[in-house]
């Protein structure tokens, strides 16, 4: 079974999330990903997202306030995961180049203290 989440930390200047939100956040970006599709389903993955997202604000990094996933829009599954965990769409983009260039993506945040 193959379950990962990758975490990244974030400089924000000018970038859309910075112009979304106008203020200086501490942005912390997500992959999610349930490799095997025999594990899909049971109704885990927001639960343990959100569980995921208390322990790194709590014991990794304690300024981290705010947590960006992008799931493709062919994705709805994602999509519903990340809405159940508190994430909220704030806007999409398309990829401009590189292997998924073309594809489009929404971009959803979930800022832990509001």
């Amino acid at each position: 079974m193959n379950r990962f989440v990758l975490y990244y930390r974030i400089a924000l200047k000018k970038t859309t999330i910075y112009l979304i939100f106008n203020k200086n956040i501490c942005l912390i970006t997500l992959d999610f990903d349930i490799g095997n599709k025999n594990f899909l389903g049971p109704g885990l993955a927001s639960s343990t997202l959100a569980a995921f997202i208390k322990f790194y604000h709590k014991y990794i990094d304690p300024l981290s306030d705010t947590f960006f996933i992008d799931p493709d829009e062919n994705n709805p599954r994602a999509m519903h995961v990340y809405s159940k965990a508190g994430f909220k769409q704030v806007g999409e983009y398309t990829t401009q180049s590189g292997a998924f260039k073309g594809n489009t993506s929404y971009l959803m945040i979930r800022n832990i203290l509001t």
